[in-house]
């Protein structure tokens, strides 16, 4: 999503703070690589603009993480609630397969003191 200006390339980039060194460095190893110029200006984050979040992983993490996004992912600065996902949903999932045994259960034993006399 860059914008052209005849022949230079201008657009925004979101790095993590902690990533910010790697960046700069990855930025002058391509720079020497291809011989060309590669300008990075750090500025201050603008009022009317969305941050966007970024969330590390773990492999344990990531089936909830998948079904946190899948309803809407958390904004800035707001708690993740993937890792409290991946912790309760299989707990939660057996517990409506076992309500709807259970209320299988009642309805045959319903149904059977219907029947018999």
């Amino acid at each position: 999503m860059f914008k052209s200006c005849k022949t230079l390339l201008v657009g925004l980039v979101w790095v993590p703070a902690k990533f910010k060194e790697t960046f700069f460095e990855k930025r002058e190893e391509l720079s020497r690589d291809f011989g060309m110029s590669i300008h990075a200006v750090e500025r201050e984050v603008d009022p009317e603009l969305t941050i966007p979040t970024y969330f590390r992983e773990c492999e344990f993490a990531t089936v909830g993480q998948m079904v946190v996004d899948q309803y809407e992912i958390p904004g800035y600065k707001e708690v993740n609630p993937g890792l409290f996902t991946s912790v309760t949903f299989p707990f939660l999932f057996g517990v409506m397969f076992g309500d709807v045994f259970s209320g299988s259960l009642l309805l045959l034993a319903g149904v059977m003191a219907c029947i018999a006399p």
